[in-house]
């Protein structure tokens, strides 16, 4: 056996005493987790038939009820055949110094890739947070928080996230890192004043107040809470700051940002659960969303999707983008704690435009051109004149003659 062979086969064989050792008792979901587990490193770091047979054994050792067998098993399948690279595991449990220069091999031909089933990724917030790291992010105080206690309460009643959006039900850690327990009451008690009376049941969402950061022990945290759930689904950060890892002196802003991001990723990724990280947003404006965010764009880099919190003279948005969600931006209203959707950000700025117009119009009581109308609404002249065509092909407006609009007579001043 070569000495690759041989230090990979030692690694392995130290991954496996690791995962086994973590593997305590019969629950069904650290059962799965430890089988996942096993099946990453067979093949990258261990043969097949050793990492079965501990797999079996520890099934046995552990009294796991016999009818969970097909679920456990199927896990070590999904952990053998899933994108987990040999760098990965050999990252997890065999960190590389950083003057080793040695390059793993993780290539597979196309074919094969292509013949790979991997399960499809599930929405814990329809349209908005799917699993893996969403970054969330914007300005302080503009409702951050108040947004993603909405989403927790959401997900853990089964209820609908922003006042419209149904929600799977499953269970929820909430990282409240800025905030004390007597206002995590008050929130919760804001967004659910009527709780009892409607039968709705947080018992499947859990507060934290204290959190190691993401090198001291988050990590072993999480599995903690993963292992008490029937079905876990969405954790939330809030905020990222609390958990970050500090910045080594000399090291560059970007790689440091990624690096700490990263392994968050790649939990939320392994567990298949949605991650959200909240933060905060620059004071200087920027023309992509993206680049709001606070910090280098390693930390959007990192993630999966990324959705911006924003308000301007056009309203309130909520901006979204990622490797595995449509584009999105919605209008939304924020009112005592309670966010709600108002529509696609760009018909409802329309449906505002066109209000101004109508308004101007009433106001102006007779006839006036598309200069004058752009004047008495602060709109673009141009903007103006195309909207006032479809305004009129809506009925809207009226053209009594070329270059000239009103209002129809029922939209017109009360007499």
């Amino acid at each position: 056996m070569s000495e690759a062979k041989r230090t990979r086969r030692d690694v392995g064989e130290k991954a496996a005493r690791s995962i086994v050792s973590e593997w305590k008792g019969s629950n069904v979901l650290v059962a799965c987790d430890a089988a996942r587990r096993l099946g990453q490193i067979t093949g990258r770091l261990l043969p097949y038939d050793r990492t079965a047979n501990i797999l079996r054994l520890s099934f046995a050792h552990n009294k796991v009820d016999q009818s969970h067998w097909s679920a456990v098993n199927s896990s070590f399948a999904e952990g053998r055949f899933g994108d987990a690279t040999l760098a990965d595991v050999w990252q997890r449990y065999a960190p590389i110094a950083a003057n080793d220069n040695q390059a793993e091999d993780d290539s597979i031909d196309a074919e094969s890739l292509l013949g790979m089933e991997f399960s499809p990724l599930e929405y814990v917030i329809p349209g908005y947070v799917v699993e893996g790291l969403t970054v969330l992010g914007g300005k302080p105080k503009l409702g951050k928080s108040w947004w993603a206690y909405d989403a927790s309460i959401a997900v853990a009643s089964g209820g609908k996230a922003m006042g419209a959006v149904d929600c799977e039900q499953g269970d929820v850690l909430y990282l409240a890192l800025e905030d004390n327990r007597r206002r995590v009451k008050d929130r919760i008690l804001t967004l659910c004043p009527t709780r009892k009376l409607l039968g709705i049941n947080l018992d499947r969402l859990t507060i934290r107040t204290v959190a190691p950061r993401i090198d001291t022990g988050l990590f072993a945290e999480l599995d903690k809470w993963r292992a008490e759930c029937v079905r876990p689904r969405l954790v939330v950060v809030d905020v990222y700051m609390k958990v970050r890892p500090p910045r080594k002196k000399g090291e560059d802003a970007y790689a440091a940002d990624y690096a700490a991001v990263v392994p968050l990723q790649r939990y939320a990724s392994e567990h298949r659960l949605a991650v959200v990280l909240v933060t905060h947003t620059r004071k200087m404006e920027a023309e992509d969303p993206l680049e709001a965010i606070s910090g280098t764009n390693g930390v959007t880099g990192a993630a999966d999707a990324v959705l911006v919190l924003n308000r301007d003279s056009k309203g309130t948005t909520l901006y979204g983008r990622g490797r595995d969600i449509e584009e999105i931006e919605t209008a939304m209203r924020f009112d005592a704690g309670r966010w709600s959707i108002l529509g696609n950000a760009d018909d409802v700025r329309k449906s505002d435009e066109r209000r101004k117009i109508v308004a101007a119009l009433k106001e102006a009581g007779d006839e006036q051109t598309p200069a004058a109308i752009a004047k008495l609404t602060g709109m673009k002249a141009e903007n103006v004149r195309v909207l006032l065509r479809k305004m009129v092909k809506d009925g809207e407006v009226l053209q009594p003659r070329v270059g000239f609009y009103t209002v129809p007579a029922q939209f017109g001043k009360a007499a």
